[in-house]
């Protein structure tokens, strides 16, 4: 993997064209800090700040329009909730509800030069992590395996040469599927302050 993202930098670095087009695939690395919680109709928690890391590729159908697919590891969850220990004693504890995360997006480029971008689309993630933090506590099985909601953000680049571009990106996920296995339909929120680097392959 190493040796891999070298090579994707060193050809990034040393050949040029003045900006993406049609047919350009683009590949990427990010990293964030998170704030999410969870919610239904009645009620939301308190929300949990931590953090993301992923990767993503772009495939542009022209200047102005591409399609986006990225791989995160997303650390959700919500702070002070409710946590039942042995003998039904009851605790406030911090949730992390670590997931594997696909967004799949379509992306508008614009503005001057397209440095500006708009994501819109789905997610799919896969619950990988469950802990509370008062009794180091597996939580995995009180929560569903999978959460699917939409996908969305707004991010500007910062051209640093022809094919290697820093970002600063806005991003969003908004879950509609019910995660927790009890009583309730409970869904996700989560928005981020991401960070990271795009590099032009052809």
């Amino acid at each position: 993997m190493k040796r891999f993202l070298f090579l994707v930098m060193v050809v990034a670095v040393t050949t040029s064209v003045s900006a993406q087009s049609k047919g350009n695939l683009e590949l990427g690395l990010q990293l964030g800090g998170n704030q999410s919680t969870v919610s239904n109709n009645s009620y939301s928690e308190d929300p949990s700040y931590s953090f993301n890391v992923g990767y993503s590729a772009e495939y542009y159908f022209s200047n102005e329009w591409g399609l986006k697919v990225r791989a995160i590891y997303d650390r959700k969850g919500f702070d002070e909730g409710y946590y039942r220990w042995v003998d039904d004693n009851v605790y406030l504890a911090d949730f992390n509800l670590d997931y594997l995360t696909i967004p799949v997006t379509a992306v508008w480029h614009f503005g001057d030069d397209n440095a500006w971008f708009l994501d819109f689309g789905l997610y799919y993630a896969t619950l990988l992590r469950g802990r509370e933090t008062s009794h180091d506590a597996d939580l995995k099985d009180d929560f569903r395996t999978s959460d699917a909601g939409v996908a969305f953000g707004i991010g500007y680049k910062f051209p640093v040469s022809d094919r290697l571009r820093m970002f600063v990106q806005l991003d969003g996920q908004s879950g509609f599927t019910d995660i927790y296995k009890g009583d309730g339909d409970v869904q996700n929120t989560r928005l981020a302050l991401n960070v990271g680097c795009n590099f032009l392959l052809f």
